[in-house]
């Protein structure tokens, strides 16, 4: 049984406390072993990967104010099968309670259980940092000495969402290996689960944005920025001499600013080129093969390959909220030129006053009137420029009534169609169109001076 608390005395020391309290059954299922029918990944299935997270509040937290930034994990272990009688001089207890043994436990950052003779409740925990992925590897062993991990399938998950283990020896000791998953540099963890997706204030169409309608959406990681000229630049230039022939020069006001004039198609192969040029596995072909050159209609993502994508339309606004419901705007219910580089009418959702016209610190040079990545403070999940400076356009194809039918996980919009969605707001564009909620199309193969992309990848490496 996997449990979780994040109620425990002392935990900015980090220290393994026996004072758990409010624990709580972590339910496994499928969805938490990473999938996988490469021969080079078969071995990750012996991973179970968890996700411990808490929500932010609305201040930025200190360790004086917020007692909950760590939670614990901790497997329990039950007898189902009769007991067998422990070995001479080689007692479970004897073993468990050995404060030598326990200190090399601490040490390693294992969580150690022992079935075999005993009903052995553990109530060690280790401390796993709010939002942040770990992976949880089951090991057994039955000298302590050289221990093996244990594959985990669905099969070994029962209705309740436990997870059994068959022992074929009289004595066997079990310890759960915990390892955190840092996001990589550029990128923020957005958090697997639920939130509310779509106009919660009736203020955009009624058509295309409504209903509010709770959708899960696994894991992933995103990019902090939108994709800069100097970045796209770069991948470019690897990208010529390694089949990427068609990716356009693209524009952009400054080397930090984000990268425009560039269509759908050129955008996903950029992602490919960026993905062989880091070493991971390209998400975008067509007809089987890596997506290089010329455009299709027919382009197909690997959802599960580890390489940059375009984030869905679902992952795009998750990430834009930053952990908040119901607002308006990533930064809450109103906007300013001091949140955000979009035109200001002056009356729009409060909290304007002075700000009329575009942003008086981005006009000079001429239009666009774009701004350079990370000028704003970022919103909850660390992202920028989720309202204004340039529009984003998502995987998607558009369809105006797609709410009204969208699966209720990891939606990834209709099949097919002639257009694609396109989210967030721009320097020339109004409040209306900052709102986190704001759903408009583009052809995917036209460009514009008020256009970008940002990148998403899997969170299972």
């Amino acid at each position: 049984t996997l449990s979780s608390s994040s109620a425990a005395s002392d935990v900015y020391k980090r220290q393994i406390s026996p004072n758990i309290k409010n624990v709580h059954h972590t339910k496994i299922c499928d969805a938490a072993l990473p999938q996988s029918s490469s021969p080079q990944q078969h071995q990750r299935r012996r991973s179970i990967l968890l996700r411990l997270f808490f929500i932010p509040p609305l201040f930025p937290y200190t360790r004086s104010h917020n007692p909950h930034i760590f939670q614990y994990v901790r497997i329990t272990t039950r007898r189902i099968t009769q007991p067998h009688a422990a070995p001479p001089d080689h007692s479970p207890i004897t073993e468990y309670e050995n404060k030598k043994t326990m200190k090399t436990y601490h040490q390693r950052g294992i969580l150690p259980t022992i079935i075999g003779g005993i009903l052995c409740l553990i109530h060690l925990a280790l401390p796993v940092a709010a939002q942040q992925t770990s992976r949880l590897t089951l090991e057994q062993s039955t000298d302590l000495a050289s221990w093996q991990a244990v594959p985990v399938t669905p099969g070994m998950i029962d209705a309740n969402g436990k997870l059994l283990v068959t022992s074929s020896t009289p004595q066997t000791f079990y310890r759960l290996q915990v390892e955190v998953l840092s996001a990589p540099d550029g990128f923020s963890l957005i958090p697997c689960g639920n939130f509310q997706m779509g106009d919660n204030f009736a203020e955009g169409s009624i058509i295309t944005e409504t209903p509010v309608h709770a959708v899960n959406v696994s894991a992933y990681y995103i990019g902090k920025y939108e994709v800069t000229k100097a970045l796209w630049d770069s991948v470019r230039t690897w990208g010529a001499s390694n089949g990427y022939t068609d990716l356009p020069t693209g524009a952009g006001k400054g080397a930090t600013h984000p990268v425009h004039t560039l269509n759908w198609d050129s955008m996903v192969k950029w992602c490919n080129a960026r993905s062989q040029q880091d070493n991971l596995t390209p998400c975008y072909t067509v007809s089987g093969s890596v997506y290089k050159t010329g455009s299709s209609n027919a382009v197909v993502c690997n959802w599960n390959a580890n390489g940059y994508r375009l984030p869905t339309e679902a992952e795009w606004e998750k990430a834009a909220r930053g952990g908040l419901s119901g607002k308006r705007f990533p930064s809450g219910d109103t906007i300013s030129h001091s949140l955000a580089n979009y035109y200001a009418d002056g009356t729009s959702y409060g909290n304007q006053s002075g700000d009329v016209g575009y942003h008086p610190s981005y006009t000079g040079g001429g239009a666009p009137y774009s701004s350079p990545v990370g000028s704003f403070a970022p919103n909850g999940y660390g992202l920028y420029d989720t309202e204004g400076n340039l529009y984003e356009l998502v995987w998607d194809w558009y369809a105006g009534d797609y709410y009204a039918s969208s699966p209720s996980a990891d939606p990834r919009g209709p099949s097919t169609g002639s257009l694609r969605v396109l989210r967030g707001g721009y320097w020339a564009g109004y409040a209306y169109d900052c709102r986190v909620a704001g759903r408009l199309n583009r052809h995917p193969s036209f460009t514009y001076d008020n256009v970008s992309f940002r990148v998403a990848r899997s969170s299972i490496p």
